[in-house]
């Protein structure tokens, strides 16, 4: 079972034109909390929208350095899900 405060763990989905590109092959990205695993995510999705997911990959990203700042960006990690063939996550229309 899911606790609720894992339910922020997905902070936003990513729409960017790679992640439109994704879409194609059944994949859906998101903007994770730093401490979330491949496993969790998978479950957190899995029992919310009620899909099989098939795998999950997880990319670090690191904070791009910035000369004009004297600093760098925020690092983030962002999860690839890919779902099962014949699933699909509607994330635009909300659920009453």
């Amino acid at each position: 079972m899911i606790q609720s405060s894992q339910f922020d763990i997905l902070e936003a989905q990513r729409i960017t034109e790679k992640t439109s590109r994704c879409s194609a092959h059944n994949q859906y990205v998101f903007k994770v909390r730093k401490d979330a695993t491949k496993t969790l995510i998978k479950r957190l999705i899995s029992e919310t929208y009620g899909v099989k997911v098939k795998a999950c990959n997880i990319v670090n990203r690191r904070g791009k350095f910035k000369a004009r700042r004297n600093g760098s960006t925020k690092a983030f990690k962002i999860a690839y899900v890919t779902l099962e063939s014949g699933q699909e996550l509607n994330l635009t229309s909300q659920e009453s």
